[in-house]
């Protein structure tokens, strides 16, 4: 029970990397209508934008529903975030806090209440694990909602699709290349909605692994002015791993100043 749960506590930590793939058409048979275009200028100050509108302090319920090839688990969270610092999580199973999480810019500690343990790693650590570049930053950027991994200075190319506003940092032609000769560079790729106002969806492949995130938005909340996540849904796939993380934001707090620790009791040992 121990592996398990610390498995569906990493990848739901690890889930946080990410970005997006395009996303279906809700009815089987439905005509897609197509958008106004959107100049490649103003597409770039959306995500822009959006990237630009983060919190300084965040607070949330959150229901995780984790399932992969062997099990499907529910259980309750709260997340606090202080924006450039600190993470902090409480996992509940049976309504029963029974894992406690905590991230600064360099590491991951995860306390095991019920066997009395912890673990401590840096976030490389994972990035090495997953074969994923991953960082503090990015996981900020997923209970945000802003577009995961987005550099302002970089070069991004809108791929033309008259349905679908989406934005890569590779051509479709490029990608193609890079997936044929599993090359070391991620593609990362970002979709607004209809109206150009927030994200549908983001997507982070690396070629060189064959491992893709895909992150759907569901639903949006407004709070303090902005958008935030209302419900997500998360999908990790490569040679070794499927997985599916659905996430369901509630009581979300905004700018509400909170001071983050962690505290390790002096009976607990390094878990196995």
């Amino acid at each position: 029970m121990k592996n398990i749960w610390n498995n569906i506590i990493y990848s739901v930590t690890l889930s946080v990397v990410l970005a997006s793939c395009s996303s279906q058409w809700s009815e089987v048979g439905e005509k897609p209508q197509k958008l106004p275009k959107l100049k490649e200028k103003l597409f770039i100050e959306k995500i822009d934008s959006l990237h630009s509108k983060r919190p300084h302090y965040f607070y949330s319920k959150i229901k995780v529903t984790y399932s992969d090839e062997e099990r499907k688990v529910s259980f309750k969270s709260s997340v606090n975030i202080v924006q450039d610092s600190a993470l902090s999580a409480i996992l509940s199973y049976a309504a029963i806090p029974v894992f406690t999480a905590y991230l600064d810019t360099e590491k991951i500690t995860i306390v095991n209440k019920k066997d009395k343990c912890y673990t401590e790693k840096a976030i490389t650590d994972y990035s090495e694990l997953w074969g994923i570049e991953m960082s503090f930053e990015n996981i900020q950027e997923l209970f945000f909602g802003l577009p995961i991994g987005y550099i302002k200075s970089a070069k991004y190319h809108v791929l033309s699709n008259p349905y679908e506003y989406i934005i890569s940092t590779h051509k479709k032609r490029e990608q193609k290349k890079s997936e044929k000769r599993h090359k070391s560079n991620l593609i990362y790729t970002y979709e607004l909605n209809t109206d150009a106002k927030s994200l549908s969806s983001a997507h982070i492949y690396s070629p060189a692994d064959s491992f893709k995130i895909d992150i759907k938005y569901i639903e949006w909340q407004e709070k303090e002015g902005s958008h935030y996540p209302k419900e997500m849904k998360i999908s990790l796939l490569g040679p070794k791993t499927t997985a599916e993380i659905k996430l369901v934001f509630n009581k979300l707090r905004i700018n509400m100043p909170r001071k983050l620790s962690l505290i390790i009791p002096e009976n607990y040992e390094t878990c196995n």
